[in-house]
């Protein structure tokens, strides 16, 4: 409920969403990434996130691992396993803390034509997130979650980050933790945008003198909500 508990997960969302382009060795630009993103002009990506990954139960990154991500903005209803719809949409995945060789090494047989961590990934995101059109970065390093990272963690969550049976004694941290994050702008974004509009008109600006204060014209924050 504190705003830096809020501060601490927006900022493991942007910093693990964003990991693909900012490796010494990336391939990839932050270009690259939004002209993926916004593909056929939609020009807002939610960012969602597990945070730690829930890999509890049997074969959960094939089951439904990537279906327990929650949406990050506030104004979004659902996410890209529960809204419907023919067409899907690009969707950048940064997973962390899993080593993706021995993942896949342990793949199902359904599985044993791909030819790579990644391959066997997307297609496993896919099959749960029917408007998602992942493409997937893996990082081997979890996220640390040690001193100043606050302690907001159920104790059901070990020390290495997994979800467990067994509780962790409260005086036991968590030291660092696997997580995911969905980078998409697909109809989450769009409910999002929605509903966020629908909550402006709701506000009295009158009431709000520092969003004047901050150069925002009144005809023109009307003319945005319309």
């Amino acid at each position: 409920d504190l705003h830096y508990h809020t501060s601490c997960v927006l900022g493991s969302a942007l910093d693990n969403a964003t990991l693909v382009y900012r490796q010494k060795t990336a391939g990839v630009q932050m270009t690259d990434v939004i002209q993926g993103l916004t593909s056929g002009h939609r020009n807002l990506a939610s960012i969602s996130l597990a945070l730690p990954l829930d890999l509890s139960g049997n074969k959960a990154l094939e089951s439904d691992a990537f279906t327990k991500m929650t949406p990050l903005l506030p104004s979004t209803s659902g996410s890209a396993s529960t809204l419907g719809g023919g067409a899907r949409f690009p969707d950048l995945m940064s997973l962390r803390g899993l080593l993706g060789s021995a993942v896949f090494k342990h793949r199902s047989s359904e599985y044993g034509a791909l030819a790579s961590p990644e391959e066997y990934l997307e297609h496993c995101a896919a099959s749960q997130l029917i408007s998602s059109m992942p493409r997937l970065y893996c990082h081997t390093k979890p996220l640390k979650t040690r001193k100043p990272f606050p302690k907001f963690f159920n104790t059901d969550v070990s020390s290495d980050g997994q979800i467990q049976t067994k509780l962790r004694p409260a005086s036991e941290p968590v030291n660092f933790v696997p997580m995911l994050t969905s980078w998409s702008s697909g109809l989450a974004a769009t409910s999002s945008l929605t509903s966020l509009a629908t909550r402006s008109q709701k506000l009295n600006i009158s009431k709000l003198p520092r969003l004047f204060d901050s150069g925002v014209e009144e005809g023109e924050w009307t003319e945005s909500v319309e």
